[in-house]
C-alpha cells in the first residue's frame, strides 16, 4: 500500500529540499549542510547553514466539496538558519531566495496538490561572534483526498 496523500506531499517538499544539499547553488552560497522534517521550530540545529521542514494541522476548505472527495490546507514553515562571518542578513537572504526558487519551481508538486502559495518571510539576525541569521518562509499547501481513500488524490 503506498503512503497517505499527506505523507507523498510532505514527503515530496522535502525530497526537493533536500536535493539542494548535492546539487550546487546559483551563485555564492553553501548548501545547506542538513535538511529534515521537525515538529518544533524553535529547534536549532548544530550544522550550519540548515534548513528545517515544519508543517500544521489541516483544515477542509468547506466550500470546496463534491461527491468524490474533499480539498484541505496546512500550513508549512520552512526555517533556514545561517552563520556567516560578514553580510550575513545577504546571506540569510541568498537562502531564502534559493528556497523560493525550488519551492516555486513546481507549485502543484507534479500534481500532488492544487497550490502550494507562498504566506511570507520573517527573518532573524542574530548579534555576537559567532551569529546566526534565521528566515521562516510560510507557505499554505492546498490538496484533495479522495473520499474514502486518504491515499489517493484526484
Amino acid at each position: 500500500m503506498s503512503e497517505p496523500i499527506k505523507v507523498q506531499i510532505l514527503q515530496g517538499i522535502l525530497t526537493r529540499l533536500q536535493d539542494a544539499k548535492t546539487n550546487l547553488l546559483p551563485g555564492d552560497i553553501d548548501a545547506p549542510r542538513k535538511v529534515e522534517m521537525t515538529f518544533d521550530l524553535a529547534t536549532q540545529l548544530k550544522q550550519l547553514p540548515n534548513w528545517q521542514l515544519y508543517h500544521e494541522d489541516e483544515t477542509e476548505v468547506p466550500t470546496l466539496k463534491d461527491t468524490r472527495g474533499r480539498t484541505y490546507d496546512f500550513p508549512i514553515a520552512i526555517k533556514v538558519s545561517v552563520q556567516a562571518p560578514h553580510d550575513l542578513a545577504l546571506a540569510v537572504e541568498r537562502h531564502v531566495a534559493e528556497v523560493q526558487r525550488i519551492m516555486e519551481s513546481d507549485i502543484q508538486l507534479a500534481g500532488l496538490v492544487s497550490i502550494i502559495d507562498n504566506g511570507g518571510v520573517q527573518l532573524a539576525l542574530g548579534t555576537g561572534d559567532q551569529p546566526v541569521g534565521v528566515a521562516i518562509l510560510t507557505y499554505t499547501v492546498r490538496y484533495r483526498r479522495a473520499l474514502g481513500n486518504p491515499y489517493a488524490t484526484y
